[in-house]
This record gives C-alpha cells, structure tokens and sequence, in this order.
C-alpha cells in the first residue's frame, strides 16, 4: 500500500537505539572531559582557595560541613576517574581498530621481502646475510641450536651416575632470608631501637619509634577506611623512598 513503511525488525531497532544511546553517553562524556580540562586549566578563584586555608573546624557542626565536603569532593573525583576511563577505553578501541587494519597487511609486505631474501641468499650459496634498500635493510640473523631441558629427568640421570658427573655438572642454590615474623615474635626491643635476639645484640635490624596515630576517613554507607595514601598523586609515588610502613588505623 502506498505510504506504508517496510517494518524494522525489533532487533534492528534495538542495536540502532543501543548505537544511538552510545554515543549519546560518548558525547556527554567528552563533553564533560572537556569542562573538566577547562576547569582544571582555569585554577581556582584565588579569593575562595584563600577563604577555604583560612577556615578552620572548631566544633561537631563545623566538622560535619567538612566531610559533607569531603564526600561531595570524593564524588567529584570518580566521575573524573570514571571520565577518564571512558577515554581511555575508546581510545585503546580506536588503536586496535588500526592495528587489526594496518598488521596484516605490514605482515604481507613483510613476508614478500623474506622470500626475496631467501631467493638472493639461496643464489649466492648461503653468503648474503642482508642487503641494503633505499629505505632501510633486509637480513636473516643465524639462529643457534636449541636446547630442551627436562631438568629433573637430567637431574635424576647424573646424581645417579658413577664418578663425579653429579658435583661436576649439578650446582645447589641456596636462599638465606630473614624470617622476620619469628624475629618480631622472639626478639627484645631496647628504648633505643636495639633488638636483642638470643641474649645478644641483632645487628643490622633496629626498631624505629611509632609515628603519630595516621587520621582516617571512612564515608557513610562504604566499607573501608580511607587515609591519605589513597589520595596519592603519581608524583608522590615516584618520589617516596622505599621505607616499609605499616598502617595501624586508631579507634
């Protein structure tokens, strides 16, 4: 009948309205990546940084404001995050799109100028080993024989042999490591950090004293408590000396 419309399939429909919701979401998100770049590149308002250093929590309300800050600046910070890997995810999607279209037409080249080499070296009874190109150099590196091991079968075979084939071609590693559980169980700390083990003084091991309780957060209605280290940037990561800590959360 004339006017009539040929009925799209209800999943056709639904992939077209699954592609359009995508990309709404994609579009949403670059958006808000974008005002987040601006915000970031913009600063803050020098007048509000310095009212918020200036402020200070005096009692149980005032406290309560902060970390009503404290959660909206957490949220603030999963939807940057959440942004983020969207990003990243459609970029790794974008760049695995061009490798799939780029690699195998890279390996096809690539194994026609094998065979041409092959040929040429084949010709000059095995001498050629590579050959320079305008744009850059072909070759065939020698390869050494490879050797498979069944070390316990190999191992079997000379421990039992006559001679001396086992110390001439077995050799022991041996691992010295501290256990340090039992040392902290049995050992005697000093006032001065010394450790005593056995009644006599362990060298090279020495107690530091314990730092001040580390504060922590914990928002309502989440598992876990928070401390600083969870706020860490990628530049203190790289410049914290390798020390072991240990985190002893109080109350």
């Amino acid at each position: 009948m004339i006017g009539e419309r040929e009925a799209i399939p209800l999943e056709e429909l639904d992939e077209e309205m699954a592609d359009l919701a995508d990309q709404v979401m994609a579009n949403k998100e670059r958006a808000a990546l974008a005002t987040a770049q601006r915000d970031e590149l913009s600063g803050p308002d020098p007048a509000t940084e310095q009212r918020l250093r200036d402020m200070q929590v005096e009692d149980e309300i005032q406290a309560s404001r902060f970390m009503r800050l404290c959660v909206a600046s957490e949220a603030e910070l999963a939807r940057a995050e959440a942004i983020a890997e969207a990003e990243k995810r459609q970029v790794d999607t974008w760049l695995e799109s061009r490798r799939a279209r780029i690699i195998p037409t890279l390996r096809w080249f690539l194994v026609k100028l094998e065979l041409f080499m092959r040929r040429r070296r084949d010709e000059r009874q095995q001498r050629l080993k590579s050959m320079d190109l305008p744009h850059g150099r072909i070759g065939l590196t020698a390869q050494r024989p490879a050797w498979d091991w069944d070390e316990k079968a190999a191992v079997a075979w000379l421990q039992g042999a006559e001679g001396h084939l086992g110390n001439n071609y077995l050799r022991t590693k041996v691992i010295v490591e501290l256990d340090k559980e039992a040392i902290r169980r049995d050992a005697t700390v000093g006032l001065d950090g010394t450790v005593t083990l056995g009644g006599a003084r362990l060298l090279g091991v020495s107690v530091r004293p314990a730092e001040e309780p580390k504060f922590y957060w914990q928002v309502a209605g989440r598992e876990g408590k928070r401390t600083y280290r969870d706020l860490r940037l990628e530049s203190d990561r790289s410049s914290e000396p390798g020390r072991e800590t240990e985190d002893v959360a109080v109350g």
